[in-house]
């Protein structure tokens, strides 16, 4: 009798469970409003895809960025990645090593990089095909579908690839001699401290120049704080704000990049120990750095301020005018540096996703080393124009001038 009636029980226990479970799942199901999506057909559902399939696109092994790079035109290659033909194969050979020997991995944890086996499906680039993306990737803007189709490659296939290329071209040039930032030598400060003389004779010390450089980003997602963090008050906008030194040879010689928009510029110049280096380099050579008003001079001799209004409260000039009227003009130096970044790499000019595993920070590390050593192989910098145009002659130059 008692175990009949606890078997009844637990009957009763489980009906009313299961009970309890389908009005939930009912519930949930019918909370849930249905998309416009979820009345389509499978059909469709594939004609709004936007998507390039694998049908509609080339093999990568002729693709049409073979011709760019089989035309052996500068100009093409220089349009497309950014480099002429000598400077493409020099980083080309720092690059193809990282790419035999390490290959792009999914896993639970998210996109990493491996050592690559030599088991396994043949890869659909080769290291020059896959430097060319990563390279025309900073060359474009908005959407992907033009590189899927001069690469041949379907959309997923592009955005491993292209995090892949990123990583092994920062690991190709990190420690590069013509790639790396790195404070100028002290002969390297007096070669500057000469050109910039010649030009302005009041700034017989300045060897370079400082600026911020704000990027927009995408609203964040999450909790206020996270928005405030990157919202600009006064521009009412969302944006990653960066910090550059730039020398007259049109390098970038000192960098903080990645910072959140609210940050002041003098702010970085704090947390980033740029202030710091630049003291060490005025303590060693007496050169000196021109900066905008948003920087704190007051307290050292290292920088030289540039005013826009060079009259203080009290009525006073803060500077001779002619001072801070050539102050002015050498801190164009930073203006056309930030301009030459951005008109070099105009992906930089796109709305950056917002996201927190450290994709942005990868990105614009990989620019800042790549505008070095474009400023070291290729030229066509406009710093380099107007403060060393000798870096821009060779040898036909000095012959046929003297004809």
């Amino acid at each position: 009798m008692n175990g009949g009636g606890d078997d009844e029980d637990y009957d009763d226990d489980v009906f009313l469970f299961l009970l309890l479970l389908l009005t939930a799942t009912w519930q949930s199901i019918i909370s849930v409003p249905l998309s416009f999506r979820d009345y389509l057909s499978a059909d469709e559902r594939r004609r709004r895809s936007g998507h390039l399939r694998r049908g509609a696109l080339q093999n990568p092994n002729v693709a049409p960025f073979w011709q760019i790079y089989n035309s052996g035109q500068d100009d093409a290659m220089i349009t497309f990645t950014g480099f002429d033909f000598a400077a493409f194969n020099q980083l080309h050979q720092v690059f193809q090593p990282l790419f035999d020997n390490f290959t792009p991995f999914n896993n639970c944890n998210g996109f990493i990089v491996r050592k690559r086996f030599e088991t396994g499906r043949p890869r659909l680039l080769t290291s020059i095909s896959c430097l060319a993306l990563g390279l025309s990737w900073t060359r474009t803007r908005g959407s992907l579908m033009v590189l899927q189709i001069v690469f041949g490659l379907t959309r997923s296939a592009l955005s491993v690839w292209l995090r892949f290329a990123r990583r092994m071209i920062i690991k190709a040039l990190i420690n590069h001699p013509d790639a790396i930032v790195r404070l100028p030598t002290d002969d390297e400060v007096h070669i500057f401290r000469g050109v910039i003389s010649a030009k302005y004779s009041l700034l017989t010390h300045v060897w370079g120049a400082m600026d911020g450089l704000k990027l927009t980003l995408e609203r964040a997602g999450g909790n206020n704080d996270q928005q405030n963090n990157f919202f600009n008050g006064w521009t009412h906008d969302h944006y990653v704000t960066n910090l550059f030194v730039f020398s007259p040879d049109g390098k970038i010689r000192s960098a903080y990049f990645n910072a959140p928009g609210v940050l002041h510029d003098s702010t970085m110049a704090v947390w980033s120990s740029i202030y710091e280096q630049i003291e060490e380099v005025y303590r060693r050579t007496g050169g000196q750095v021109v900066v905008d008003s948003a920087f704190s001079t007051t307290r050292t001799q290292a920088m030289i301020s540039s005013y826009q209004t060079n009259i203080d409260r009290s009525g006073r000039a803060r500077q001779s005018f002619g001072l801070n009227r050539q102050a002015t003009s050498v801190r164009q130096l930073s203006e056309w540096g930030m301009r030459g970044l951005q008109g070099s790499f105009p992906r930089l000019k796109d709305r950056f996703f917002y996201e927190e595993r450290g994709e942005r920070k990868l990105i614009l590390q990989m620019v800042v080393l790549l505008y070095n050593f474009r400023a070291s192989t290729v030229g066509q910098n406009q710093i380099q124009s107007s403060f060393m145009t000798h870096l821009l002659r060779d040898a036909n130059h000095y012959v046929f001038s003297r004809r």
